[in-house]
């Protein structure tokens, strides 16, 4: 038994590399403690370097994050060479934090991506793209927070590196997270923000900010159950769905998804809502709470606490 799964073991091992090589899809959210992650590289031209952080992440545990870097100063992060072929499209999309320090404002701060044939070495590389770590700069958004990008790798691109590449102006405080290198889907995959609105007790709102979806669904399922999302399709080409049926009082996990004929795009980051409590019907019994149970200082079942001023 023993010499049988050793031998499935580098069966497995050979799918999954060759020659170093990674084949795609490739998932990194940086929650192992080893950075950088295996297989992966990183190189500074001083002496800044990229690590991993636990104090600003877009999913737990932690993000790769750089800290202050002298002006002038490039810090690479490599995923391993990918295993793709020229004849397929292909993209890295990505988290990365985006800050409201003024102080970048004026700064030519930024985070390149690069496809080059080489790790921690952009000089003949194809750029991605770009992003300033201050939200109003290009590409502006609303405001600081996460927010999900995506770029495409040149057509005829063959075995790459992927390389995050900071330019420092000075500054640093870069974040980024949930890398995903992929074949571009068929079915694209929603982009902009999903919010949750006018959550009574059996029911809530679920809107997209993608005006493209005009087909998508948004699925449900109690926090931490584990089970499959119950779906529910928009009707008419509207940016907005609402759940109904809903258990009161219950943290349910949330996603959404585009719908392309009978294929569907991928899930979106799922963002956890509790339903409101259900109303105590006093016409039929008296109503008696005792608080046995809670622990010490903690607002428990259908409470909401603050402090008195």
């Amino acid at each position: 038994m023993r010499k049988k799964f050793t031998l499935l073991a580098a069966i497995l091992c050979c799918i999954a590399t060759v020659s170093g090589q990674i084949y795609l899809p490739l998932t990194e959210d940086f929650s192992d403690a080893t950075f950088p992650p295996t297989g992966w590289t990183q190189a500074s031209t001083n002496t800044t370097n990229w690590s991993r952080s636990t104090g600003q992440s877009h999913s737990t545990p932690a993000s790769a994050s750089l800290a202050w870097a002298e002006a002038g100063s490039f810090q690479y992060l490599t995923t391993p060479q990918l295993a793709i072929s020229a004849d397929t499209a292909y993209e890295v999309k990505f988290w990365m934090y985006r800050n409201s320090s003024s102080w970048y404002s004026t700064k030519t701060e930024c985070l390149k991506v690069y496809s080059s044939s080489t790790a921690n070495d952009v000089t003949s590389a194809a750029l991605l793209g770009t992003i300033a770590p201050y939200y109003e700069n290009a590409p502006a958004e609303a405001g600081a927070g996460w927010y999900q990008y995506s770029f495409a790798l040149p057509a005829g691109t063959t075995n790459p590196y992927i390389v995050f590449c900071y330019e420092s102006d000075g500054g640093g405080g870069c974040y980024v997270d949930d890398i995903l290198l992929r074949k571009v889907p068929s079915c694209p995959d929603i982009a902009g923000a999903v919010t949750i609105s006018n959550v009574g007790m059996n029911s809530m709102n679920v809107t997209i900010a993608d005006a493209t979806a005009t087909s998508w669904e948004a699925g449900y399922r109690v926090s931490g159950s584990g089970n499959d999302y119950t779906f529910v399709e928009n009707t008419a080409s509207s940016l907005t769905i609402q759940l109904t049926g809903l258990q009161a009082s219950t943290y349910y996990e949330i996603v959404a998804r585009r719908k392309c004929g009978s294929e569907y795009g991928d899930n979106t980051i799922s963002k956890t809502m509790n339903t409101l409590c259900a109303a105590i019907d006093l016409s039929t019994s008296d109503f008696l709470e005792t608080f046995d149970g809670l622990t010490p200082g903690a607002v428990g079942g259908c409470y909401d606490g603050e402090d008195c001023v």
